[in-house]
């Protein structure tokens, strides 16, 4: 039994050598034959290379079996081996190697070849014809069906056209599709009529790739599958198709065939009226303009009435492009039969054009009876008649709606020369006063020419709006020597409104003459011992002036004994252009017996505080100050009030506090301190809070503490910001940025504090902004390193923490320790860092180094509680505005 036992080990370990020598040998003998068959193509020597003629059959077969999916180790070897072998087969005189390598190859694809789509190339590349039962075998096979297809349409024999054709009977799915592809650009009836049928096909791949083949026949015939796919449903169909007639219109193009060409186009143009197809218009518009020029006219104008913008846009371009004034004609001549989106379009169209030759159409629009014509035509006719355009203009001022009113206006305003102004001038008829008015007040905004007949027959007109209108452009337009003429028109009026008009034209002469000062001396002397009546028609006109002279004068009559001359000039000072005479009113208003002359004159002085936006806010909010302590009554006190609200500065605040409990006004300025500390928040929390601190305590009404407590709330989360800074840097060195620059210790945080090297920093101008540094406007985002400077008062020594946040990094000194370092990349947000610290009692140092390795940069700064609270009676800022 053992015996037995050992005498089959033996047998097992000696068939296991074999198989193992077996192996071996097979994986060494493609190894071999590569590098024979490579050794013996790669060289030019003809005694050499005649040896492959001893290549047998097994030796390819070994070959071809050798190939593996491309990519493999070692391939790349063998299918150069094999390249090599199909040249040299290929060769007329190698008929036998040929022979030999064709059987291996089909040896070797009939038994399932790794890559059975590199053997039929090589197949193919050494004899075409032989393989084409092969490649016809192929076309059914979905691995191979496409490369087969591919390899037939490139033989472009009468057998491979046949194989091809026949295939699209006997195939389905993607091999019918690789099939179909390949038989594009042949001109075969019998595999056009099979295509033809196929266009009916139920799979939506199939019907696509023999309409796409069809096109490439460029068959009459061949096309109609296409245009019955442009009705179907399928989007993606008739998309494949319209780009398929394209495609073929081009082909036309390519060949010549203009006709043929500008036949497709057109009837794409004609068969996709649809929103889905602007895109298919717009290519064929182009190529119709492209093939036609200007022969496409007719259909580029009918595009111009397209319902999408898009091909109207294309339609527009090309006919702004088309040369010659017969062009411009021809569009004129079509305006009457366009649509209404048309008619609009050729009018733009026009104007772009340019020509004169376009006026007529122009002005038919101004009557059309669309809103949306008749308003492009007003711009049309501007832009074309120019000084023609003015009559046709006008009629429309009298008769349009009140849109088309104003554009005409607008148009004949912008109308350029003197041409237009006098052919404006002419067409002013006084008999239509409400025409006149109109063409006067157009007139005013034209530079004037000189011509004033008609302005100066207006003036005499017993028409009040004419009148008024014609002093209106006396002012615009006429300068200083037609100021007599409309002072003694002055003396002479009665009507208010006459007066505030032509007082309106002399205001705006005077202050248009470079000589103002002397014009005022002419306007106060030529009233110099008139009636009081006459005077204060000059008081009038002094208040809309202003200036040193107007207002000694305006003041001088407040301390007339003639009641009228009092009321004229405080009716002056309602308009007066600035708050020079502020105070003289304050005074008037306080030594004033007459309380109508006294809430006048407080009246007048509000208007000035509110109106002068170029007074500096400070000095706005002291003048309004003053004011509310010179009110007695609430009326007037409500009215200074209100302007103070209007003034966001803290310096407002303080002049409110001291009325926050009287209970005439109390309600008015809690509204007022509420608002104004809001708007200076976060900027100046600390007085903003005192402010609103003072009137939770000391608030009259309920109603008050409670809106002063729960705006405490709200602006809570701003005790403690550090808002007032020092700056100096910014500090740079060659090649390095902010962020290498760290830890190099420059001037500000290594010696004593210098003085020359900082300077303060200015506020936002959004108060809002008021938490954050802004070093960028300070620096305009240069890379290197700034450093900012602050104090903190605690009034005793306690636990503190620092919220800081920094654009990019940041470190933190506080009394000439450092507290807090972190060299990041990041934007800056409140609080992001925070450092434990201890604040000593009175004033403590805060130093500041921020690095910026471009773009923003910024810091920000809170003192808190350990816990994130707020800090009672702990504030930061600068002593005198500096460190010292």
């Amino acid at each position: 039994m053992r015996r037995t036992y050992c005498v089959e080990l033996v047998v097992c370990v000696l068939w296991l050598g074999v198989a193992q020598l077996t192996l071996a040998q097979t994986e060494q003998a493609p190894s071999k034959v590569v590098q024979r068959v490579l050794r013996l193509t790669e060289t030019s020597d003809p005694q050499v290379r005649a040896m492959l003629l001893e290549l047998t059959a097994d030796d390819i077969r070994v070959l071809c079996d050798a190939v593996q999916p491309a990519g493999a180790s070692g391939d790349a070897t063998v299918r150069r081996a094999l390249h090599g072998l199909a040249f040299v087969a290929g060769e007329p005189e190698h008929t036998a190697l040929r022979k030999t390598y064709i059987g291996a190859l089909r040896s070797s694809l009939a038994d399932d070849a790794a890559d059975p789509d590199f053997l039929l190339e090589q197949l193919n590349l050494v004899a075409p014809e032989a393989a084409v039962d092969v490649l016809a075998e192929r076309l059914h096979d979905e691995a191979t069906c496409r490369n087969a297809a591919l390899l037939l349409a490139g033989t472009r024999s009468g057998a491979a056209d046949r194989v091809l054709t026949d295939a699209l009977d006997g195939s389905a799915g993607d091999c019918l599709v690789a099939v179909i592809d390949a038989l594009a650009g042949r001109r075969d009836n019998a595999a056009l009529g099979k295509l033809l049928r196929l266009t009916l096909s139920e799979d939506r791949a199939v019907r696509l790739a023999a309409i796409r083949v069809l096109g490439t026949a460029e068959l009459p015939a061949a096309t109609e599958p296409m245009w019955a796919l442009l009705r179907e449903n399928d989007e993606r169909a008739r998309r494949h198709a319209a780009e398929c007639l394209l495609d073929l219109a081009a082909r036309h193009v390519e060949h010549g065939r203009v006709g043929a060409a500008a036949d497709v186009y057109r009837s794409l143009m004609a068969r996709t009226d649809q929103a889905h197809y602007a895109h298919v218009r717009c290519a064929a518009l182009r190529g119709i303009a492209q093939v036609l020029d200007v022969g496409a006219l007719g259909e580029v104008l009918r595009a111009l009435g397209d319902e999408e913008s898009f091909v109207r846009a294309v339609a527009r371009e090309l006919a702004v492009s088309f040369e010659g004034s017969e062009v411009t004609d021809y569009i004129v001549a079509e305006y009457d039969n366009a649509s209404a989106i048309g008619r609009i379009a050729m009018l733009e169209t026009l104007v772009e054009r340019g020509s004169r030759r376009g006026l007529s159409a122009a002005i038919k629009g101004l009557d059309d009876a669309y809103a949306e014509v008749r308003m492009v035509a007003i711009d049309a006719v501007a832009a074309l008649g120019q000084d023609r355009a003015v009559r046709p203009l006008v009629g429309k001022l009298e008769h349009g709606a009140p849109e088309e009113r104003h554009a005409v206006r607008r148009a004949l305003i912008a109308l350029p020369g003197d041409t237009a102004t006098r052919e404006l001038q002419q067409v002013i008829d006084l008999s239509n006063s409400m025409l006149a008015v109109r063409l006067l007040n157009i007139l005013s905004k034209r530079p004037s020419n000189g011509e004033f007949d008609k302005i100066d027959a207006a003036v005499i007109s017993e028409e009040d709006n004419l009148r008024r209108a014609a002093y209106h452009a006396y002012g615009a337009l006429a300068d200083e020597s037609y100021l007599p003429k409309l002072i003694q028109t002055l003396r002479l009026s009665r009507e208010e409104a006459d007066i505030e008009a032509i007082g309106d034209a002399i205001a705006a002469i005077v202050r248009r003459t470079p000589s103002e000062s002397d014009c005022v001396t002419k306007v106060l002397a030529a009233f110099e011992g008139a009636h009081p009546r006459v005077q204060a028609k000059l008081y009038l006109v002094l208040g809309k002036i202003g200036g040193p002279q107007a207002q000694s004068a305006l003041i001088t009559a407040l301390g007339s004994d003639q009641r009228v001359l009092v009321d004229a000039a405080l009716d002056a000072f309602q308009t007066w252009p600035d708050t020079a005479p502020a105070r003289d009113l304050l005074e008037f208003a306080d030594q004033t017996e007459s309380l109508t002359w006294h809430v006048h004159a407080i009246r007048a002085f509000a208007r000035m505080v509110g109106r002068t936006e170029t007074l500096a806010t400070t000095e706005r909010v002291r003048l309004a100050a003053d004011g509310l302590a010179a009110c007695d009554r609430p009326e007037e006190q409500r009215l200074l009030v209100a302007r103070l609200a209007e003034l966001h500065h803290p310096a407002a605040l303080e002049a409110l506090i001291p009325h926050a409990t009287d209970e005439h006004i109390a309600g008015e300025v809690a509204v007022a301190i509420q608002g104004v500390a809001k708007a200076i928040s976060p900027l100046h929390w600390r007085e903003a809070q005192f402010a609103l601190g003072y009137l939770a305590v000391r608030g009259p009404t309920p109603a008050i503490t409670e809106l002063a407590e729960a705006t405490l709330v709200e602006l809570e989360p701003h005790t403690g910001l550090v808002t007032e800074w020092l700056v100096a840097g910014p500090y740079t060195r060659v090649g390095e940025t902010g962020r290498t620059l760290f830890d190099v210790s420059f001037p500000p945080e290594s010696a004593p504090f210098d003085a020359s090297v900082w300077s303060r920093l200015a506020p936002p101008e959004d108060p809002h902004d008021g938490w954050r540094v802004d070093l960028e406007a300070a620096f305009s985002g240069a890379a290197g390193v700034a450093y900012l400077r602050s104090r903190i008062h605690s009034p005793k020594a306690q636990a503190a923490r620092l919220e800081v946040g920094s654009d990019d990094g940041i470190k933190v000194w506080l009394n000439s320790e450092l507290v807090h370092a972190n060299n990041v990349l990041r934007g800056v947000r409140l609080g992001e860092d925070v450092a434990a610290v201890e604040l000593e009692q009175g004033w403590n140092d805060l130093l500041l180094k921020v690095p910026n390795e471009g773009g923003g940069w910024g810091a920000s700064v809170r003192v808190r509680d350990p816990n994130g609270a707020a800090l009672s009676d702990v504030y930061s800022g600068l002593t005198n505005g500096s460190m010292d």
